[in-house]
């Protein structure tokens, strides 16, 4: 069996609940997501408070807390799994965004 077909297969075990292929898809796959990472933070330029490590590790984290995890093959777990650093990446710019300009801050009225 190749890489693509053995990583549908352990992506179907891990939606039937297999911890171990779980594991086993990010292992194989771990240097693709981290190069996907790098490109997306490279695009953004400098300034940037997120590590390629950082962002894989919050897709993995936002896949274990998924319900539904119905990849059909690696290319469709990879093209989720940037979706998932893209908004993560959004969000966190937002966030930064909202700190610079006092977000959370309480307004005093007098």
């Amino acid at each position: 069996m190749d890489g693509a077909n053995s990583i549908t297969v352990l992506l179907a075990a891990w939606h039937q609940g297999d911890e171990k292929a779980r594991d086993q898809v990010f292992d194989r796959l771990y240097g693709r997501l981290h190069e996907i990472a790098a490109a997306m933070l490279w695009k953004q330029g400098d300034g940037h408070t997120v590590a390629p490590t950082m962002l894989v590790h919050e897709a993995f984290l936002r896949f274990l807390g998924e319900g539904e995890l119905g990849w059909n093959d690696r290319g469709h777990f990879l093209a989720t799994a940037a979706q998932v650093m893209r908004r993560y990446l959004v969000d966190h710019i937002r966030r930064d965004q909202a700190a610079k300009r006092g977000g959370g801050a309480a307004m005093r009225v007098e």
